[in-house]
């Protein structure tokens, strides 16, 4: 449950305006940006201050028209507690039109489409240990739980995650840092997650060009021949 998520008034510097722009772009407000955003009102004032209260983050559609885009949660709060009263500031999002680009870009809603369309599809999804450390999926890669996971929910064909050990292997030239062989078909939990994560190659993992090396080649000999155990105990193909 969200706090004191209030709109502020904001110094007329562009270098305090409060849209934060995720991911981080280098893109340097305007002076003619509206002014006003949403945060967590940590001195309960009613004004923001850098020091104790909390700006959320936002995604940007310069347009025409200029729309911030803040998360659905954070909305749906404050359009409960009538932050804005009537009068919802034309340069935010409302819920409809999160829900309108939700529809349109998230391609976690895709996929069940997707399946009815192509009922053979494969899917083997990679990621390495640092990948989405500094996004949105965080150190627990929840944006790779939830792909592995949707295209279970949605009774693809075949789905894993991380490519055979074997395949990494093969692509690299030397063993895979990673020993442990998730079976397909397998629910992905975020908690064990990180022993299924290769190194970073300035660690012993593969460069991302092997890794996906090794994914093409693994479907590849898998769909050739018609072998879609849950794990291997060799490259299908030498």
């Amino acid at each position: 449950m969200l706090g004191a998520v209030r709109s502020g008034i904001f110094p007329n510097d562009p270098e305090d305006m409060p849209v934060w722009v995720w991911p981080v772009i280098g893109l340097q407000p305007q002076p003619d940006w509206p002014r006003g955003g949403l945060f967590l009102d940590g001195d309960g004032n009613g004004r923001f201050s850098r020091d104790v209260d909390f700006a959320f983050w936002v995604d940007l559609e310069l347009g025409p028209p200029f729309k911030v885009f803040y998360p659905p949660t954070v909305t749906r709060q404050a359009l409960r507690q009538r932050i804005f009263g009537d009068a919802w500031p034309a340069h935010m999002a409302t819920i409809e039109e999160l829900e309108a680009r939700a529809r349109r870009d998230d391609a976690l809603r895709q996929i069940p489409d997707v399946v009815r369309r192509f009922p053979r599809l494969a899917v083997l999804v990679f990621e390495s240990q640092e990948h989405h450390i500094a996004g949105f999926g965080g150190a627990k890669h929840v944006n790779a739980v939830a792909q592995v996971n949707g295209w279970l929910a949605a009774r693809a064909r075949w789905v894993r995650f991380s490519p055979d050990i074997h395949y990494l292997a093969q692509a690299m030239g030397k063993p895979s840092a990673r020993t442990v062989q998730y079976p397909a078909m397998k629910v992905l939990d975020g908690k064990s997650i990180a022993d299924l994560l290769e190194p970073e190659a300035e660690r012993g993992g593969p460069t991302d060009g092997q890794a996906m090396s090794a994914v093409v080649c693994e479907l590849a000999d898998r769909t050739q021949l018609n072998i879609w155990a849950p794990t291997l105990s060799r490259a299908l193909v030498q």
